[in-house]
């Protein structure tokens, strides 16, 4: 379902990163309602479009795109960084970051690109605003695939698992590299890569199988202010989502949504049955042996679940989640 617009996009040749051999990628910027530039990157020109949200909030595409390679295979695939990320600087306060306006940006991207629906994967914290988008504008989503998505409402759980694997001179060294990669001399791209070489192990099903972590090929502190961009956007946006359940809100939502996640996810997977719960058409698929990046750590099961998916079918292992008494 892709429109013309995007079309003669995706005809200019405007560089090569991250694209496959032959892949046309064309990057630009939509101007959001209060005047914010907010960066895109399409890539690949397959006859249906796919939207991706990245997590954080305030990480950037950059982390994702790599590694989602195999959908640009057969789709477009519309990336962009959210306000105050990456290539869309924004001010970093609370008028200008705020989950209001994230969702406000997604709006707007689906308008610059003439697309009547949206089908939108989202990671990790875009995930959430993706359930977010939908519950906003039910009538312009046309499916939805959650990744490992953020919780419905806050799960102190996750933050604790996040560092669970580490000893206490590990986590006096996360604690070091972190406070280095917040200061403004040195090498800031590499002190931040540095940090997350060491606090990324707690995303993974195994922590200690480095193997498997270095198999992501995403770069989560493409820029020099990446560090402050992921604190800084990641506080003001959480703060303005509060306390509130955003499971609540998705009765509206009759879009088929496929909610993938693993069992070794930091974030509990009861969020994520909770999600698929909360949709009127949902189905949640449960990954063994697998954490926050099912893409990375299981990507032969995780593509051909999400290609099953966007033909119209469910997965065979996704499941139907009941929804728990009021």
């Amino acid at each position: 379902m892709r429109s013309r617009r995007i079309l003669a996009l995706v005809a200019g040749l405007c560089g090569t990163v991250h694209a496959l051999p032959g892949q046309a990628v064309r990057d630009g910027y939509v101007v959001s309602a209060d005047s914010v530039r907010i960066y895109y990157r399409i890539v690949g020109t397959g006859p249906d479009t796919i939207l991706v949200l990245h997590g954080g909030p305030g990480l950037t595409m950059h982390y994702l795109l790599p590694d989602l390679g195999p959908l640009t295979e057969r789709h477009t695939v519309i990336f962009y960084d959210q306000r105050g990320s990456g290539g869309s600087t924004a001010p970093l306060d609370s008028l200008h970051i705020t989950v209001a306006k994230h969702v406000a940006d997604l709006e707007a991207v689906r308008v610059h690109f003439g697309l009547a629906r949206l089908t939108i994967l989202g990671h990790s914290w875009g995930g959430k605003l993706a359930a977010i988008y939908a519950a906003a504008h039910p009538d312009r989503v046309a499916r939805l695939i959650l990744e490992g998505p953020g919780a419905p409402k806050p799960d102190p759980r996750f933050v604790r698992n996040l560092v669970a694997w580490a000893d206490s001179g590990t986590r006096e060294q996360i604690a070091q590299l972190r406070q280095a990669a917040g200061e403004v001399a040195g090498d800031r791209i590499e002190s931040c890569r540095a940090f997350w070489r060491v606090f990324m192990r707690g995303y993974w099903a195994d922590p200690n199988d480095t193997l498997s972590v270095a198999r992501m090929r995403g770069d989560t502190c493409p820029s020099p202010g990446a560090m402050r961009d992921m604190t800084r956007v990641g506080q003001l946006t959480l703060a303005s989502a509060g306390e509130h359940d955003y499971a609540l809100d998705l009765g509206v939502v009759r879009a088929p949504v496929l909610v993938v996640t693993g069992r070794e996810h930091p974030m509990p997977w009861t969020n994520s049955e909770a999600w698929a719960a909360a949709f009127p058409d949902a189905r949640l698929l449960l990954m063994e042996h697998t954490g926050h990046f099912p893409h990375v750590e299981q990507p032969q099961v995780f593509f051909a679940a999400v290609e099953t998916f966007l033909r119209g079918q469910w997965p065979a292992s996704a499941v139907k989640v009941a929804r728990s008494a009021p």
